[in-house]
C-alpha cells in the first residue's frame, strides 16, 4: 500500500477531540477523559 493516499474527506480536517479512554495494564484497569487543549507554540 506504499505510495497510496488518504481519499477520505475527514483526513486534514481540523477539529477538536474528546472523550473517553479505557484500557486495562498487567490486571489493572484504567479509565480517564480527555480533551485537546492548544499547545504553546501553535493553535488548533
Amino acid at each position: 500500500m506504499l505510495g497510496r493516499r488518504a481519499t477520505h474527506d475527514g483526513f486534514g480536517k481540523e477539529q477538536e477531540f474528546e472523550g473517553t479512554v479505557s484500557a486495562e495494564i498487567d490486571g489493572t484497569p484504567i479509565l480517564g477523559d480527555f480533551k485537546e487543549k492548544a499547545h504553546a507554540g501553535h493553535k488548533h
